[in-house]
């Protein structure tokens, strides 16, 4: 099994799209495969598309069913990133019918960095002694000193 993620860093509040693929190297076809991904702590799941089966988005299931050996199955699924920090995001094989001689290689998992932005705001005025009646400018400057975008 293997997950990769569209980009290892990003913004609280952007998407992120994680791609897992699973392979059956055999030695026999595999038949009623699950596959457990269920979002951590720091994700919200917009939506996952698998090329075979159906994902269940209250369990974190993905039941492939059968898959011919040598064949791959993979899912895409989208989750906006809900808290700043390093979040891992792991799927693993929970059920499968047939004995697996090398189930080492069941999970797999990749990390999203959460980024937040840190906004600074100064606030400036041209004449700090006026008179009554005089006109004053006021000027409002945001800065986003990062890591993260703000939007």
């Amino acid at each position: 099994m293997q997950k990769t993620v569209d980009r290892a860093a990003a913004s609280v509040g952007a998407e992120v799209t994680f791609t897992i693929t699973v392979h059956n190297a055999g030695p026999d076809a595999a038949t009623g495969v699950v596959v457990a991904d269920p979002m951590p702590p720091g994700l919200t799941l917009i939506g996952a598309t698998p090329s075979a089966g159906a994902y269940d988005a209250a369990t974190g299931n993905w039941t492939i069913g059968n898959l011919a050996l040598n064949a791959t199955a993979t899912m895409q699924v989208t989750a906006v990133i809900t808290q700043e920090g390093t979040i891992t995001n792991t799927a693993h094989v929970t059920q499968h019918d047939q004995v697996d001689p090398a189930p080492g290689n069941n999970a797999a998992g990749i990390s999203v960095n959460g980024l937040a932005a840190d906004l600074q705001v100064v606030k400036t005025v041209d004449n700090t002694t006026p008179n009554v009646g005089d006109r004053v400018t006021f000027t409002i400057a945001v800065t986003n000193n990062g890591p993260g975008e703000a939007t």
